[in-house]
């Protein structure tokens, strides 16, 4: 296989950019043989790569785009996805992958993994094959290079980054079609009629219509393919040395879907917060800029001590080390623009198109506009998902070009370290997947490379509450605010710790402090209402509800606890309507549907009681307290003998359930069973006098002696 990446050039289109249309590989069958090979080898070295972490649990943003997004829970979440302006970020196409896959998968994460694995298993083909109609020695390996890269496991491991995988997919499926158009193109156009011709038709039409379907598909997965009608431009330098009337044409529509695209995704950004993401001028951006692009080249040749988020830089425009990157990767660009069309620089053309590339990939994250990510760290492995394709480019064609010069005895010293960068490369990949097996090995990690990292210590904290450690998850907590003491998220964290340890008063202490760092802040507002509704200051709890449903209307908990506070204060009718809702935000609500069955069984209205209890019992069957509800809905609507199999069953879930145990010896009693109701009161009356309920004890003794007239030990 790596003597098929080392493939000299003229196995492949001639190195030089300017490639004949004409000249494509025939598919014989041992060209056939080669493509399945090389095919299945890059999809077993993704697996190797990738491998660990399938199982890998939801992290940071996953939270945000899947398991509490209530876009993605909701019947109608695709019209929302698509035609409403609630999303954060307007890629519906990236959004409607998830909000399908939640039919499938749920809360299971090992499903969505195993989609962003197929992902770039298709990406990584697709960027061989894309390489390979340019004509570019070396393309397999280019492609093995790229699924192995250990820069791309944050795109590939993080489920939130499906937008990336996804929008790489469509963006390269779009350069095919449009190379795909070219030779469409250059088969029906003379040189002399081809400005006639510039307006796409017949053949070329079609394909270059699915091009441009393409690219819109791309921008709608993620806006970071916006570069892309300028690489269209620069490939089409690359490859013919000019850049013409016609090729300006054609890549106007692309042009015009990619600024009006960016600009709806930027609107949206805006409208989702008004938060200042990062406080720099101009000059420090650019200074960030120069240094983003070498740090970049930095880990794509050397991928060792990546991190899940970096330090954050304290950019100095009026420190000149600042300005030596710029500097230098301005120098670079002008060395090889003088040195283009040079015959004595055979490799300085295409050095500069992979330079270019790789730079203008970059562009939408250099810092120039800054994304919710920058206000941790200016730079991220997943950023380079784009740009690191001509650097793999470049290193694999060197490896071919050299592999076809070298004489055939002296191959293996070519082969031989190839095989071992491949390797070292899918070892270090799988190395970091691991850290995504599990959220407290990726946060773990994150705080041994990056000590000051509040966002890796508030997350550590989130995971060792999830996993019962909440002693360490309160000193993680404590450290997150020491760090960050602005943060409105690591106060309502706190505070969350604090009200699980019962410590009401620091608990409310910190939702206040996050309520005034952050005025809207739906969740700090809930949290405060479940304090105060602790205290019994039920009319305060009420009252923060309400500004947590203000602030974000589809909160199915601020509802559903909003109409509990209701039903506790016997009013019904308000307490029906904040269940209501509730499910219609989050039709799989346990506690709303079991609520609401006691709202209508307090009315009066049995028969939809019944119902929303059978309901709950298929999201919960064995909650006892639904099955004693239940068999006190069906009771009351003159079905005893289903009630009491209610409340059987809810004693064999809960054998120490003496109010079930009464509700049951009293509908034996009156279906006649009275040995049975005998029975089961006085495993009522067991149970409350050992748990010191002596207003139940004092019930059903009285019971025993008025029904059974028996006399009580005690």
């Amino acid at each position: 296989m790596l003597l098929f990446a080392c493939m000299p050039a003229d196995k492949f289109d001639a190195l030089h950019p300017a490639v004949p249309a004409r000249h494509v590989i025939s598919f014989n069958p041992s060209a056939a043989q080669f493509s399945m090979l090389g095919s299945l080898l890059i999809c077993a070295a993704v697996l190797v790569a990738y491998w660990p972490a399938r199982h890998g649990d939801f992290v940071l943003d996953d939270d945000l785009l899947l398991t509490h997004n209530s876009i993605i829970q909701s019947p109608n979440g695709l019209y929302r996805f698509w035609f409403s302006k609630q999303p954060a970020d307007y890629w519906p196409v990236t959004n409607s992958t998830l909000w399908l896959e939640w039919r499938l998968w749920g809360m299971n994460p090992t499903g969505y993994h195993l989609t962003n694995l197929l992902l770039h298993m298709i990406d990584s083909l697709l960027v061989w094959l894309v390489l390979k109609r340019l004509g570019i020695p070396g393309a397999f390996l280019a492609g093995l290079l790229f699924a192995v890269h250990p820069v791309n496991v944050e795109s590939v491991a993080w489920i939130a980054q499906r937008k990336n995988v996804l929008a790489l997919m469509f963006g390269l499926l779009s350069l095919l079609l449009w190379l795909a158009a070219e030779r469409k193109f250059a088969s029906n156009t003379s040189t002399t009629n081809a400005v006639q011709h510039a307006v796409p038709r017949g053949a070329f039409g079609r394909w270059y219509g699915m091009s441009l379907g393409a690219f819109v598909l791309a921008m709608l997965s993620k806006g970071s393919v916006a570069i892309f009608p300028i690489v269209l431009l620069l490939l089409t330098w690359w490859r013919h040395g000019r850049v013409k009337l016609q090729d300006l044409l054609c890549s106007a529509p692309f042009f015009a879907v990619s600024a009006v695209l960016s600009w709806v995704d930027i609107w949206f950004q805006r409208q989702g917060s008004g938060e200042i993401i990062r406080d720099v001028n101009f000059w420090q951006r650019m200074c960030g800029a120069g240094a983003a692009v070498w740090f970049y080249l930095g880990k794509a040749l050397l991928p060792i001590r990546l991190s899940f988020v970096y330090p954050a830089w304290n950019i100095q425009a009026s420190n000149l080390l600042w300005w030596l990157p710029c500097l230098a990767a301005i120098a670079v660009t002008l060395i090889l623009i003088r040195q283009r069309n040079s015959n004595r620089t055979l490799w300085a053309r295409s050095s500069l198109f992979a330079w270019v590339f790789f730079a203008i990939s970059l562009l939408p994250v250099m810092g120039f506009t800054d994304v919710g990510f920058m206000r941790h760290s200016l730079v991220a492995d997943h950023y380079q998902h784009i740009a690191i394709i001509a650097l793999v480019a470049l290193v694999a064609s060197a490896v071919a070009f050299i592999f076809a010069r070298v004489p055939t005895s002296l191959r293996w010293a070519v082969v031989t370290p190839t095989g071992v960068v491949v390797l070292a490369l899918t070892f270090l990949a799988r190395q970091q997947s691991a850290l995504y097996a599990g959220p407290m090995f990726l946060y773990e990690d994150t705080i041994q490379k990056n000590p000051a990292s509040w966002l890796a210590h508030n997350n550590l904290g989130n995971a060792l509450v999830d996993a019962g450690r909440k002693s360490e998850a309160l000193a993680e907590f404590e450290r997150t605010v020491e760090l960050n003491p602005d943060s409105s998220i690591a106060h309502n964290n706190l505070g969350m710790r604090f009200y699980d340890s019962g410590q009401l008063a620091e608990a409310i202490d910190h939702f206040q402090k996050a309520i005034r760092l952050q005025n809207n802040y739906a969740d700090a507002y809930h949290n405060l209402a479940m304090s105060l509704d602790r205290l019994g200051q039920s009319e305060a709890a009420v009252a923060q509800l309400q500004l947590a449903i203000k602030y974000q209307p589809d909160f199915a908990e601020a509802h559903y606890h909003l109409g509990a506070i209701y039903l506790n204060a016997g009013q019904l009718e308000n307490a029906m309507i904040q269940l209501e809702q509730a499910l219609k935000i989050k039709s799989d609500y346990f506690e709303a549907r079991n609520d609401l069955g006691l709202v209508l069984s307090k009315s009066g209205v049995f028969p939809e009681a019944i119902q929303q209890y059978t309901l709950a019992l298929r999201l919960k069957p064995d909650s006892p307290e639904t099955h004693s509800n239940l068999g006190n809905a069906l009771a009351k609507s003159g079905q005893l003998e289903d009630a009491i199999a209610e409340y059987q069953q809810a004693v064999r879930l809960r054998p120490d359930y003496a109010q079930a145990y009464v509700n049951l010896a009293m509908t034996e009693a009156v279906v006649g069973h009275a040995a049975e109701a005998e029975a089961a009161a006085r495993s009522a009356l067991k149970l409350a006098r050992l748990q010191n309920d002596t207003r139940l004890t004092a019930q059903i003794e009285a019971w025993l002696v008025a029904h059974h007239g028996v006399a009580l030990q005690r």
